[in-house]
Parts: structure tokens; sequence; C-alpha cells
């Protein structure tokens, strides 16, 4: 129980626990500004017009390279355990609109 409560999913995403909840905070604030701000321009649209769209692709791209990492060293930690040299692709999956990456 305490293990899929705490655990599972950071382990899922090649983090500890700690690592995992920091990153969910490095997430967690710059929403909470892009909510305010879009709050704000539901009542003024002239302000803020571009703010929650483009935080919102920043940390997608955010969440995908660091992804991209997590798999790559777990895909490197296990090469390395089984002795062989071959090394696997990686597949991303994004959606429709361009992040930049």
């Amino acid at each position: 129980m305490f293990d899929r409560l705490f655990l599972a999913h950071p382990r899922s995403v090649g983090e500890n626990y700690f690592e995992h909840q920091r990153t969910a905070l490095s997430f967690a604030m710059p929403l909470l500004v892009a909510s305010l701000a879009c709050f704000v321009h539901a009542f003024l649209p002239t302000c803020f017009e571009r703010t929650g769209s483009e935080t919102v692709k920043r940390l997608y791209g955010r969440m995908i390279l660091h992804r991209v990492r997590a798999t790559t060293r777990l895909q490197e930690t296990t090469r390395l355990a089984r002795g062989d040299e071959a090394r696997g692709n990686i597949a991303l999956v994004s959606p429709g609109w361009d992040v930049g990456l």
C-alpha cells in the first residue's frame, strides 16, 4: 500500500520520491501563476493574452525532455546490467502542436 501510494509512480518516471516532489512543485508554481493570469484574462481579454498557453507549452517541453533523459538513463542502466552494447530507440509521442523542441 505504501509503495503504491508514494513510490510506484515516481519510480515509473525514473525518480525517487523527493526528486518527483521537487519536479511536481516546479510545475505547480508556474501553473498557479498561469492560472491566475488566465483568471484575469477572463475578465480583461487584453491582459495576459498568451501567458497560459505559453506556460503550458514551456512546461510540456520540460516534461518531454525530462522523460527522454529518464528513459535514456533507464535504458543505459539496463544495457550495462545486461552487458550488451545494443542501444534502444526512444519514441516520443507528442500532441499535434509544436513546442519548439
